[in-house]
């Protein structure tokens, strides 16, 4: 039919044209008949009174009211072009993701407290020719179960390029919020929002300037729309570092952006990248830049009294799995007069907290400026709060001294032992003990990214417990490479330290003792407990004493028994045996299975008494050979390599 009229069109127009005329012509003629009768008739009709009781006409909303039609109202809001292009693709003709958050705010602003659930929404087609169609309409209810509100959100044409667009808003429905508070799904670009100042400051103030800057109106109509629970913002904040991260694995991506960082990095010279320093476990990155040393030497350079602030925060470091609390340490000086113009020198994040933890991130720095400076560039102060392995962390990596040895110094000072131009000379050089205490220095070596110090040979004029003790030097290797050794698993594996630090039985308490002196005080007082613990030390009437011996007799004895003592059954396999049964104990592993005997021995598997030793001692005998020509036993010259390295007992090996 719309095709036949379009193509006679002109046809049908003239004809209907033409009929119209003639049909107006006859009704004209007959009014003018009518015109005459009803002259007529006006002279006999006498006009009505007026009567108040019948019935008026009704209003519209009388009428929706008596046929119980539901309430309609009507809005409109004016959206520019720009934020329109922002949810509406025009070359594919639909809607963007979050277009649904825009519109339901605009409709929140014609003062509608609904919680909206678009349901559908359709856009025109292009070149449409369905000229009383809506460009785009959009439905929405209530998302209350109490609420039966329904929205029809439209826009009559399609938007033109640079000009306003007019929404129009019908409302069919009352509101109804009596039943449980509603929000919408946080989704799309607020997720983002939400998510990145999670991050940026804390899930938690997030939700407290959310639920202060919420509008009161809108929580009694029970829409928590933009007022979400801390549940949901941590999720948020979960999302949004999943969008950024580069690797599930946080040690991956930790190492992938260490290697980012190197190969961006095109100005520095010496320093490249941010992320110094990495390790697993104990976790511990360490975090600075040739351009943040260059900074701090020219800010030393150029201040007389130059300060650098040391100190630590956990508020910001999540804990680790597995691992002991995360904090971050800053070392940051003030250059200039503005007080916000606070630069960092470097930042490391730790799970390990000693003095030693702390000085080899302290080092790190003190190389970076040896590197591009070829020398130490100190301030003339360190400001930090009271602790003291942050004190002892500055002390050795700056001064080469610790706590005890610097207030020593101090206290010479103030004695007046020492004049203006000796402290000057002598400040940065020599630790300024008194004349009878020489200056020693700290010799660390890197064991898995970890300094560790190391003893020096002898002791000379330490006083301990009231006595002043002199070891000779050349007797205290045997407690120097034992205690070294197990100073160093105690400092790189995790479950010989927990067992060492948690346990309070023997050997480990007094190995215990022995190794945190070392962290507080160093060498000397650790070696000092050591001895004089197990009465290793001869006592004569001088000062000297002599700690010969060997590493069995003045160290491993006193840890291999209980620790690794074990007890093994035997039976022999003669009848007549006076005992066939025996039991053996010893704290020394063997290879033997028995003792001398000429029949068979059956030895039964071996138990710890005290349960599985962390760590164990085990004696390497040289080997030896029956020599054909003297009809002897030599020794034979064996390489180290060659020596068996592994032993296995149990399932372990």
């Amino acid at each position: 039919m719309y095709n036949f009229w379009r193509r006679n069109r002109t046809k049908i127009e003239s004809a209907v044209y033409e009929n119209r005329l003639d049909s107006v012509k006859e009704d004209h003629k007959s009014d003018k008949k009518n015109e005459v009768e009803l002259s007529s008739l006006n002279s006999e009709i006498k006009p009505l009174a007026s009567d108040a009781t019948l019935p008026k006409p009704q209003t519209r909303s009388t009428v929706q009211h008596k046929l119980n039609l539901p309430t309609i109202v009507e809005a409109s809001f004016i959206m520019n072009y720009k934020d329109w292009k922002d949810i509406y693709d025009r070359s594919q003709r639909k809607m963007k993701s979050g277009w649904t958050d825009v519109v339901d705010e605009r409709v929140r602003s014609c003062n509608f407290r609904c919680t909206l659930a678009f349901d559908r929404r359709k856009v025109g087609a292009e070149n449409s020719r369905k000229k009383n169609c809506s460009f785009f309409r959009a439905l929405a209810i209530c998302d209350n179960n109490s609420c039966e509100r329904v929205f029809d959100i439209f826009i009559k044409d399609e938007p033109v390029p640079r000009e306003s667009i007019a929404f129009r808003v019908r409302v069919i429905g009352d509101e109804n919020h009596e039943g449980p508070p509603v929000a919408r799904q946080l989704t799309g670009k607020k997720r983002l929002q939400v998510g990145k100042a999670a991050n940026a400051i804390d899930p938690v103030k997030v939700f407290q300037r959310k639920v202060e800057s919420a509008d009161e109106e809108i929580l009694k109509a029970r829409n928590f729309t933009g007022c979400e629970t801390a549940e949901v913002i941590k999720h948020a904040s979960a999302d949004y570092r999943k969008i950024y991260q580069l690797d599930e694995d946080i040690f991956r991506e930790c190492r992938i952006r260490q290697h980012i960082l190197e190969e961006i990095d095109v100005t520095s010279e010496e320093i490249k990248g941010y992320v110094q320093v990495m390790a697993e476990k104990p976790f511990r990155l360490h975090l600075t830049s040739e351009p943040q040393i260059l900074r701090y030497v020219s800010y030393c350079e150029n201040n007389s009294y130059s300060h650098v602030y040391i100190d630590a925060t956990g508020s910001i470091v999540k804990s680790l799995p597995h691992q002991k609390s995360a904090l971050m340490y800053a070392a940051i000086f003030k250059d200039g007069n503005d007080p916000t113009n606070v630069i960092p020198l470097g930042h490391a994040i730790l799970v390990d907290h000693t003095a030693t933890s702390i000085s080899y991130f302290l080092g790190t720095l003190r190389q970076g400026i040896v590197t591009l400076k070829a020398k130490v560039v100190r301030p003339s102060f360190f400001v930090t709060d009271f602790s003291p392995a942050i004190f002892n962390a500055i002390l050795h990596t700056f001064n080469h001294e610790d706590i005890r040895g610097h207030l020593k110094r101090c206290w010479n000072v103030l004695l007046r032992k020492y004049d203006a131009k000796q402290i000057r000379s002598k400040s940065t050089t020599f630790e300024m003990f008194d004349s009878s205490s020489p200056r020693r220095l700290h010799q660390f070596v890197m064991i898995e990214q970890c300094p560790i110090t190391w003893p020096t040979f002898g002791i000379k004029n330490k006083i301990f417990k009231g006595r002043r003790y002199s070891v000779t030097i050349t007797n205290t290797c045997n407690i120097d490479s034992p205690l070294f050794a197990m100073y160093v698993m105690f400092l790189t594996e995790p479950m010989i330290n927990n067992i060492i630090l948690n346990s309070n039985k023997e050997p480990f308490l007094s190995l215990r003792k022995t190794l945190l002196l070392v962290e507080s005080d160093g060498w000397d007082e650790a070696r000092l407990h050591w001895l004089t613990t197990h009465n290793l030390l001869t006592h004569r009437q001088t000062i000297e004493h002599n700690a010969y011996g060997s590493v069995d007799g003045n160290s491993l004895r006193f840890i291999k028994n209980p620790a690794q003592l074990y007890r093994t059954n035997y039976i022999c396999s003669r009848q007549n045996c006076p005992t066939r049964e025996r039991i053996s104990t010893s704290a020394d592993l063997s290879l033997e299975d028995g003792w001398l005997c000429n029949e068979e021995v059956v030895a039964e598997p071996s138990n710890f008494i005290h349960g599985p030793p962390p760590f164990l001692f085990v004696d390497i005998l040289h080997p030896t050979m029956n020599d054909p020509n003297s009809e002897g036993i030599v020794q034979v010259d064996d390489n180290f390599h060659d020596i068996q390295q592994n032993i296995t007992i149990g399932l372990l090996t």
